[in-house]
């Protein structure tokens, strides 16, 4: 197939205007994150009703359809806030599927996250799902290896030790188990 230099030019453009057009929304909706003054977890939690030696993508998007961006991690076992504790996914899928509750302990060794403030969102789960296209697109043009959603407004008032952290990623290379236990109440 032959283009025209004009052509050329013009997919350029517009591939260029697109990158602009992301890169834009996504200065002016969240933090850069070199203006961030908090730390992220040292450890990552992983709620489900199996148990596994290591992760696979086999099931991303399957438990939930919205979780299309790869495994999700917490920062919390238990209580957390908002529905997002490792405990609480691991009973969910227990009721639904059956199986044990398994709470997955990992480091997650990211080198490129791409970091969203989620705070106006009830939390940085929904603010994740409800933005899933433009985050894949997001961390596809910039190569990111996970995207990490926190909320800060209710830390101080829920007494948390942060605020609510969700991360996600579908590289394997950058998760290590830590440890693996049956959650008991």
């Amino acid at each position: 197939m032959f283009y025209t230099p004009c052509y050329v030019v013009q997919l350029k453009i517009m591939k260029d205007l697109r990158k602009f057009i992301a890169t834009t929304i996504r200065e002016y909706l969240n933090e850069n994150i070199n203006n961030q003054k908090h730390e992220l977890p040292e450890y990552w939690y992983h709620g489900t009703n199996k148990y596994f030696d290591k992760f696979t993508l086999d099931n991303v998007g399957k438990n939930w359809k919205q979780s299309e961006l790869g495994i999700y991690f917490t920062q919390y076992i238990k209580p957390g806030i908002y529905g997002s504790t490792a405990k609480e996914y691991a009973e969910d899928l227990v009721v639904r599927e059956g199986g044990k509750p398994y709470i997955y302990k990992c480091k997650i060794y990211t080198k490129k996250p791409l970091i969203l403030n989620s705070n106006g969102w009830y939390s940085s789960n929904t603010y994740i799902d409800k933005n899933r296209s433009d985050i894949k697109i997001w961390m596809t043009t910039d190569g990111n290896d996970c995207v990490i959603s926190y909320n800060f407004e209710n830390k101080e008032d829920e007494g948390l030790q942060w605020g609510d952290y969700i991360l996600s990623t579908n590289n394997l290379n950058i998760i290590e188990i830590i440890d693996i236990f049956e959650f008991k109440n």
